[in-house]
């Protein structure tokens, strides 16, 4: 038998996994051109088998010319960084890198040989899921793991778990079936050197009934804890050397404590910058025991805290904590049966000395804001010290209506410090068109500095009532309340309040999301003429339209309910004349 022809041997194949660079998996390198110009009409044989040859050729000279382009000329350290940059993670896919794999076989390779892009690990059922962690896992090597489970294999995943703990960064366990409480038990009670975030979350049906007891000395490098629908036991070991705690929907186990005890191991949590407690101490502490005032916790690094819960306990923490200065507070209380939400009910008895963010000078570019948003049955009311919700904000949760809120507001603002400098901005966003009149005067004579206003109408119908309230004059003998002097700017004296209008430093006015109506023109028209009949300086900006914002036009439609390009010539030159500048979108 003759010798097997150069046609019928068999090209080499380069599939090592570690081989790096454009050539990875490259079926055949040795080409020659003569080969090329020959086939195949030098050849007279099986036609299909020259013509998969030729095809495997041509692919190996376009990985050639590939591997010229300027792209391959690049570090490969520096290319992995690029790919990095772009690749995100998010709840959404632990491989946003996965079409770049297909690329390019050198970037494929590239991918497949760093570790790096190998450490989120997500496991989610037997099958596909499990058999991608296990090759994962292999990849990554002794890499830093972050794994997410949320699977009702916990018996297959805990041992994936023990074979990889000294290198864990990050554990998060949801857990949808009822795991027996020796596992759980197990998985406090191991050490995880390198973990620094750990979060488990249960069901209810869940079989464990123990308080678990969590010593942080077997984790050092935990800082972040958080569980959800677990029972514990309330320690020193549980809150020292963290700097993150979630509690949400968790209990202590056949033992509540006193408002003492509970304060009392919070003050070991030195190191806190975030603390959550959602519905945690209704079921954790026994409600009326006594607490002496001089009894509370402080905690230094604090400047985040996210409070839910019975409005008794929320009030009994913030009159018991001491936290930074520019701690941010997150309130919400919660109600039981048909009462309604009370913004007073969550407020501590010293306020003046707990948010002490919002009595600071701020910097004199940035506007204390109040921003109340009614979305979803709940009512939002945040100070926030500048422009953005940044440290020292102070938020509100309700489960009220929008007018209720706005009713509650001047009572509120009674009790509460007054901002330095004081609020100069006021937005609100919900059914504003359902708030009467009687509501908007009294919250303007509460905030009577305001001069920045923004109302963004949720049902599309315009306030009326509240641009009624704008340009009316203040009825004969009327009084401000006692604490709207606070909020007065310095150039606008108290008496020129109580004899013009409502809100006579106001500039900028802004109502957004209302259809046209001829009315509400007329009703804004109104208001502006009888202001300066009062004698109160125009506005610097009008802002009217169907949309929030010029970029917004996902949520404008272009119905015949929004049709502001018939808004009118004459309406337009109108409203142009009593401001300084006028937009309408």
């Amino acid at each position: 038998m003759s010798s097997m022809s150069e046609q019928e041997r068999p090209l080499p194949v380069l599939l090592d996994e570690k081989l790096s660079g454009p050539l990875y998996g490259l079926p055949g390198v040795q080409v020659g051109v003569s080969k090329l110009t020959g086939y195949p009409r030098s050849r007279q044989g099986d036609l299909g088998s020259q013509r998969v040859a030729f095809e495997l050729e041509m692919l190996s000279w376009k990985a050639l010319w590939n591997a010229d382009l300027p792209i391959h000329s690049l570090p490969p350290e520096l290319l992995v960084d690029i790919i990095d940059h772009f690749s995100v993670l998010d709840d959404s896919t632990t491989r946003p890198w996965a079409h770049l794999m297909m690329v390019c076989r050198h970037w494929c390779a590239l991918i497949r040989n760093t570790a790096h892009f190998w450490t989120a690990v997500r496991i989610k059922s037997v099958g596909t899921s499990l058999e991608f962690a296990k090759l994962a896992l292999r990849r990554a090597g002794r890499a830093p793991l972050r794994i997410h489970t949320s699977s009702r294999i916990m018996d297959i995943v805990i041992h994936l778990v023990a074979a990889h703990a000294d290198h864990i960064r990050e554990l998060n366990i949801e857990c949808w079936s009822a795991p027996p409480a020796p596992w759980l038990e197990s998985l406090f009670a191991s050490t995880f050197p390198s973990l620094v975030k750990l979060r488990v979350s249960l069901e209810w049906s869940s079989s464990v009934q123990e308080g678990l007891q969590y010593n942080s000395q077997i984790n050092p490098s935990l800082e972040s804890l958080a569980l959800e629908r677990v029972p514990l036991s309330w320690s020193t070991s549980l809150v020292a050397n963290l700097r993150e705690l979630s509690l949400h929907d968790c209990w202590i186990e056949n033992s509540p404590m006193s408002w003492a005890d509970f304060l009392d191991v919070l003050e070991h949590g030195q190191q806190l910058g975030v603390l959550e407690l959602h519905n945690f101490m209704s079921g954790a502490i026994v409600p009326d025991t006594p607490i002496t005032p001089l009894c509370s916790s402080t905690l230094p690094n604090l400047r985040i805290l996210s409070c839910k819960d019975e409005p008794a306990n929320v009030k009994r923490l913030l009159s018991h904590i001491r936290a930074h200065d520019e701690c941010t507070f997150s309130l919400e209380g919660i109600t039981r049966g048909h009462t309604t939400s009370s913004i007073v009910s969550v407020l501590p008895d010293n306020p003046a000395a707990v948010f002490l963010a919002l009595q600071r000078p701020h910097d004199a570019s940035s506007v204390p804001v109040i921003d109340i948003e009614e979305a979803n049955h709940v009512v939002t009311v945040s100070w926030r010290p500048g422009h953005h919700r940044g440290l020292g904000a102070l938020t509100i949760y309700l489960d009220s209506s929008l007018d209720w809120a706005l009713q509650q507001l001047p009572e509120v603002l009674e009790l509460l410090p007054p901002m330095s400098p004081p609020v100069l901005g006021l937005k609100i966003s919900g059914r504003v068109d359902a708030v009467p009149s009687q509501i908007w005067n009294t919250l303007f004579d509460s905030l009577p500095g305001i001069e920045q206003l923004s109302i963004r109408s949720a049902s599309g119908y315009f306030p009326y009532d509240l641009a009624m309230s704008l340009g009316e004059p203040f009825p004969p003998g009327i009084s401000l309340p006692h604490s709207a002097s606070r909020y007065l700017h310095p150039f606008v004296p108290s008496t020129d309040v109580t004899q013009g209008v409502r809100l006579p430093a106001l500039r900028d006015l802004s109502i957004y999301r209302w259809r046209w109506r001829a009315s509400a023109v007329k009703s804004v028209l109104a208001c502006l003429q009888a202001r300066e009949s009062h004698g109160v300086p125009r506005l610097g900006d009008l802002t009217v339209g169907a949309k929030e914002d010029p970029e917004d036009d996902a949520d404008c439609d272009d119905s015949s309910d929004w049709p502001w390009k018939d808004m009118g010539d004459e309406n337009i030159a109108s409203l142009s004349a009593l401001t300084d500048r006028f937009h309408e979108w």
